[in-house]
């Protein structure tokens, strides 16, 4: 008995954080894997048709009549900041033409949305979705929400969050 009462717990002190690491991995991949679904059963479907404001007050129809990539988008999140900031570097640089880019904050304020766009410097043109009726029709479980819609406005590809492969992809769609 007394054998079990000296068990030795270096092993499971040393392996801990491990264990905490791969439950938390476990545990984001459980949450994301239905948005993840989603996103990817998505893909291939006609692209819904919605209006969004632009800052000028003009009404805009989505989807766009050409091949285009939509940003759902908010003033307060970190990762869109970044995502925007690759897609206007990408147009400062001659890689893309800006006509091609919406990006449409999500029910914000139209004084707020124009600030952020100005101190940012964005090339694009940005849109404001009021009450969130096009990112619901969407189905836009987060921002910043990318969905690429081709000529026959057919969603080509979504994805949320920060994506690694973001400047490659949006060249090749948009070439």
């Amino acid at each position: 008995m007394k054998k079990y009462l000296n068990f030795d717990f270096s092993f499971l002190k040393s392996h801990a954080i491990n264990f905490i690491l791969a439950l938390v991995l476990l545990f984001v991949a459980v949450r994301k894997t239905p948005s993840i679904l989603e996103m990817y059963k998505t893909e291939g479907t006609l692209a819904h048709s919605a209006t969004v404001i632009d800052l000028n007050s003009q009404v805009i129809a989505i989807p766009l009549v050409k091949k285009h990539i939509l940003v759902f988008w908010a003033t307060w999140c970190g990762p869109c900041k970044v995502e925007l900031g690759r897609i206007n570097k990408m147009i400062q640089n001659g890689e893309i033409d800006a006509e091609s880019i919406l990006a449409i904050s999500v029910a914000e304020d139209l004084n707020l949305v124009t600030s952020v766009v100005k101190d940012q410097r964005y090339l694009f043109k940005v849109a404001i979705d009021q009450r969130g009726q096009a990112a619901e029709l969407y189905r836009v479980s987060g921002t910043p929400t990318l969905l690429f819609i081709d000529n026959d406005q057919k969603i080509y590809w979504m994805t949320t969050g920060i994506s690694p492969s973001l400047e490659f992809r949006i060249r090749s769609f948009l070439k």
